[in-house]
């Protein structure tokens, strides 16, 4: 890229900048310690009498809020609500990964960043680090259970427990068992322990578990066919009644206990999942290993470690045939009384839950309504403030916690380390581009995090790998005002690859996406407000590094900030494995989002917005599916001549908020900096205010530019314009255009173009004006 003389820019102003002082990194290169779990924080609140139970199978007489973070228990309202991790049902380990983690654990012990093994060898990486993980069959395997449902799947769907709940009145204890998959034919069932006495007697364990306890006293099976509960003591049997709800997405087994049953000096459960034999037991899990165990999922297990699928702890205790280490107090007395406490999730790595909408789900595997997403909370978090939060939206072929596990330093150079928030998107799977079903995860988990954290909206930032630096592209060419700065890291300007030049050989589409309808070059004008910070390996072998120079020239000529990094030595898969962020994190989280700036500049693209709403290998596209991609700021229905084919854009500044005149400085670094220590090369611009220039006087008026659009809407509100004043406007249009004022106007006003009145109707407190073709010269008022 050329060097660039001094650039003056126009009085539409930038973004306001504040320091952010990182943490000097502790570590050496690449070796890492894990990234450490997170912690819960409750606090008691007045009791609330319980709903009474009924069991029946419907559980809207269950009233209590779960903690909705995995691993968790609270009380709500008079009951115990567990809340279990997402898609573990893995089983017990088969003997393979016991002795290779006991090596790992004993050498992170004496340094903690031999960790990194760990991953590496679950990751299948081998060809990046040269682990030979094929050599010794663990290649890919990213869980650490090995049971086997009944079509060969390690994913045991039906007993992927999602929820247990506990309440209790005078003569019943009251179970509700959800899982994410269920159906009539593969039914899950539900294994609870129940301590009520002291005692250390190993006993079996019924049902066709494979289990043993030492601290259970009764055992019960939930079961859709009705329960069932064994004295361990004495070998006695009852009955009790269970209903269970199979059908569509409940996926509900609901018991009755009697407390007679469970008499003793306290109650301490254990429990686990497997799937039902249809008769009075649980079904074969075991593949070719009979000395494996029946069941899938233990609950109960708050201290198991951050992993791809949060099964360690689980798939190791379940191998040595016990559950009697996940047992949760229980107390009785206070779920009659209405017990409750606020929950909320503390400083650490969480996954948390959120409920998506039917419309994009599936009742299968991994496609259910309820999903998952990761969340950082750093120590400095305050529920009464307002955090900065960064999205970090996982590469193809990752998945919600693969930069936690696989690059722990991830979480804590953009979390911890600038206190601030971080949130990891499924995205709907591995490889989807973000795109259809995955783009209304991200909407979800926004709406999500947004509702249960403190986020200052004027912080928020986007960052990821690979695919995920597309989705940095996308996201912000898509939501401009989303977001203060962009980090797209080894990021392709399209779903697929874009070579740098123009002619077809350039573009070369991925996973069913076309590349040239998903080029995000055109759209960079929208980023007028958004910093962005491209970091690439100049070896990089999958994304080259010619496209993503013309992305960075092409932010250069906007005038746009940017920094562009190029790592001489980095192939594609080099920025997870040195694991080093903090380059990028100092500069992203200095800026900080207006709002409502001086100028909108947006461009829609019908063909690329149509390709959002249908999204790659998703199968059948989703009926009704439709984002309309059309506001930015205080602008909003930007609609083209061609609804199917056209392209609209808007260049729009309000006058009523003048900023000052600002100068374009080129900016140059390297070749290293603290917690960044690849060697890397850097040129950018960056925005300062001209000391030589006053900002002009303020007008009640605008101007506004536009292409290829027949209709926007302006909300002169937040544009600082006052109605009780005359409003001037000068628009360019190459069509006739239909400009909708919004504004706080009882009566329509008067309006005239070019000096004549004109009819404009004041529709629910929207002037519609319209326009030719051409330059037009506006009052209002």
């Amino acid at each position: 890229m050329a060097r660039r003389p001094l650039v003056l820019l126009t009085a539409c102003g930038l973004l306001a900048a504040g320091a952010v002082t990182a943490a000097a990194d502790p570590e050496p290169p690449v070796l890492h310690a894990e990234q450490r779990r997170g912690t819960a924080v409750s606090v008691p609140l007045p009791a609330e009498a319980p709903t009474r139970k009924t069991v029946d199978g419907d559980a809207s007489d269950w009233t209590g809020d779960a903690p909705l973070t995995s691993g968790f228990t609270a009380y709500s309202r008079g009951e115990l609500v567990h809340s279990d991790f997402l898609f573990d049902a893995f089983g017990a380990d088969d003997g393979d990964d016991a002795d290779r983690v006991a090596r790992n654990d004993a050498l992170e012990e004496a340094l903690p960043g031999a960790y990194r093994l760990e991953p590496t060898y679950q990751y299948d990486i081998g060809g990046e680090l040269g682990a030979p993980t094929d050599e010794l069959g663990i290649a890919g395997e990213r869980q650490y259970g090995d049971a086997l449902d009944a079509d060969g799947r390690g994913h045991v769907a039906a007993a992927d427990l999602r929820e247990l709940r506990v309440a209790a009145d005078r003569r019943t204890l009251h179970l509700l068992a959800s899982t994410t998959t269920a159906t009539a034919e593969r039914a899950p069932a539900l294994l609870v322990l129940a301590d009520v006495e002291d005692g250390d007697v190993e006993r079996p364990v019924p049902f066709g578990s494979g289990l043993t306890t030492r601290t259970g006293d009764v055992a019960l099976l939930v079961a859709p066919s009705g329960g069932t509960a064994v004295d361990l003591r004495t070998g006695a049997t009852s009955a009790f009644p269970v209903a269970a709800s199979l059908d569509g997405w409940d996926n509900v087994l609901e018991a009755g206990v009697p407390r007679a049953l469970l008499a003793g000096d306290r109650l301490r459960i254990s429990a686990a999942m497997g799937v039902w034999d249809g008769a009075a037991g649980l079904a074969d899990l075991r593949s070719d290993r009979a000395d494996l165990v029946n069941v899938a999922n233990a609950a109960f297990r708050p201290a198991e470690p951050v992993r791809i699928r949060f099964d360690k702890q689980q798939a190791f205790a379940l191998a040595a045939g016990s559950i009697d280490a996940f047992a949760q107090d229980v107390d009785v007395e206070g779920l009659v009384a209405g017990r409750s406490e606020a929950f909320r999730p503390g400083p650490g790595y969480h996954e948390r839950h959120l409920r998506s909408t039917e419309a994009i789900s599936r009742e299968g595997d991994l496609d259910g309504v309820w999903q998952p997403y990761g969340l950082y909370v750093p120590t400095a978090y305050d529920p009464a403030g307002a955090s900065r939060l960064t999205w970090w939206m996982h590469w193809r072929g990752g998945d919600t916690h693969d930069a936690a596990v696989v690059s722990p330093r991830t979480m804590r150079d953009f979390g911890e380390d600038v206190d601030g928030l971080v949130v990891a998107p499924r995205g709907r799977g591995t490889s989807t581009w973000y795109l259809g079903r995955a783009h209304v995860d991200f909407h979800e988990v926004w709406d999500d995090v947004t509702s249960v954290m403190a986020v200052d909206l004027n912080r928020v930032y986007i960052t990821g790998h690979s695919m995920g630096g597309w989705a940095s592209y996308l996201f912000s060419v898509l939501y401009p005002d989303r977001f203060a700065a962009a980090l797209p890291y080894a990021g392709v300007p399209t779903q697929g690859l874009w070579a740098g030049c123009e002619l077809d050989p350039c573009w070369q589409g991925t996973n069913g996406g076309d590349a040239k309808t998903q080029w995000t070059t055109p759209l960079l004008s929208n980023l007028r407000h958004v910093p962005v910070a491209i970091s690439h390996g100049a070896l990089d072998e999958l994304v080259p590094v010619t496209g993503v120079t013309r992305q960075a020239e092409r932010l250069a000529r906007l005038g746009y900030e940017y920094r562009y990094y190029v790592f001489p030595g980095y192939e594609h898969y080099s920025h997870p494995i040195a694991d080093e962020w903090a380059e990028g994190a100092r500069y992203s989280q200095q800026f900080t989002r207006d709002p409502d700036p001086a100028c909108v500049t947006y461009t829609r693209s019908m063909p690329f917005e149509r390709t959002v709403e249908t999204g790659p290998n998703q199968g059948a596209p989703v009926e009704g599916l439709s984002f309309d991609l059309d506001s930015a700021y205080w602008m909003s229905g930007l609609t083209p001549v061609d609804a199917e084919r056209g392209t609209a854009t808007v260049d729009v500044t309000t006058l009523a908020r003048p900023t000052a005149p600002q100068l374009l400085l080129p900016e140059a670094g390297g070749p290293a900096s603290d917690g960044q220590y690849g060697p890397w090369a850097m040129q950018g611009q960056r925005a300062v205010v001209d000391p030589t220039r006053r900002a002009p006087q303020a007008v009640n008026g605008f101007t506004a530019t536009l292409t290829g659009a027949s209709g926007v809407t302006l909300d002169t509100v937040r544009m600082g314009l006052r109605a009780d004043r005359a409003v001037t406007g000068t628009v360019t249009a190459d069509a006739p255009l239909e400009l909708r004022l919004a504004g706080p106007w009882t009566s329509a006003p008067a309006v005239t173009v070019d000096g004549s009145p004109v009819a404009a109707p004041l529709r629910d407190g929207v002037l519609v004006v319209p326009l030719p073709a051409g330059t037009s010269a506006l009052q209002v008022g």
